[in-house]
Parts: C-alpha cells; sequence; structure tokens
C-alpha cells in the first residue's frame, strides 16, 4: 500500500489541475480557408468559415438536379478572407456525391480541380477536432 501512495497522490493531484486540456483536441486556426490556385486545391473547415470574425471566408459543396436531368449536378466552393475564391464542378459522379451528403455543417472539406474547372478530388472529414458552427 504504501508504495501506491505516490501514485495514487499523482494521479489525484493531475484530476484537479485545471490548465490540463481534458475536454479533447482542438484544431483551430487562424487561417480558416485556405486555396491554392497554381495547385488547384482549396480546403477549410466550414463551422470555421462561418465562426470567422471577416465576413469573407465560406467553403462548401452542394448538388442540385431538376426535371429531364439524368444525373445530379454538384459544386464545391471556397473563399478566403482575401477574398481569393474558388469553384469547381461535377455531374454523374456518384461517389462525389455520396461524399457530399456526408457533410455536415461542421465538416472540413478538401477539393482538388482541373484545368477546366471539373472537379477531380473532393474530401470530406468529420472529426471532434474540428469547430462546430455557432
Amino acid at each position: 500500500m504504501m508504495k501506491r501512495a505516490p501514485l495514487i497522490a499523482l494521479v489525484g493531484a493531475l484530476a484537479l489541475t485545471p490548465d490540463l486540456a481534458w475536454s479533447g483536441q482542438k484544431n483551430t486556426t487562424n487561417v480558416i480557408v485556405r486555396i491554392e490556385v497554381e495547385a488547384r486545391n482549396a480546403w477549410g473547415a466550414l463551422g470555421g468559415a462561418r465562426n470567422s470574425p471577416d465576413t469573407q471566408q465560406y467553403i462548401g459543396c452542394s448538388l442540385w438536379s431538376s426535371s429531364g436531368t439524368a444525373a445530379p449536378w454538384g459544386m464545391c466552393r471556397a473563399q478566403t478572407e482575401a477574398g481569393v475564391n474558388a469553384t469547381c464542378l461535377f455531374n454523374n459522379k456518384p461517389a462525389f456525391e455520396k461524399i457530399v451528403g456526408f457533410m455536415s455543417s461542421d465538416s472540413w472539406v478538401y477539393f482538388h480541380w482541373d484545368a477546366n474547372g471539373w472537379c477531380t478530388n473532393i474530401q470530406v472529414e468529420n472529426w471532434s477536432t474540428y469547430e462546430p458552427k455557432q
């Protein structure tokens, strides 16, 4: 029992230490939406962009269809704090449709486009580390 006393004291002290991040990892940065025009890619967190102090940043993707359309169309768009924006489109891409459908208001999104503006890669992540929309 005597050998456990220091361990118990240490665990107790750590439990009472307010400076430790017991609430979990958080991924917040001053740069919420990034666009690399030359590399043709953009990424950012939806919640972080919405919560940003400026009125410029946004990022997201959408799907739409109309009567007589064989397959839905989709689009991903982003704009940085500096007003640099990017857009890519896709059509008849079931994998992209599923990925965009997986998005939530708290998702992190990455997209890449070719020289003609067509989406070639879309990635969505839903992790507890990303800032939620408030």
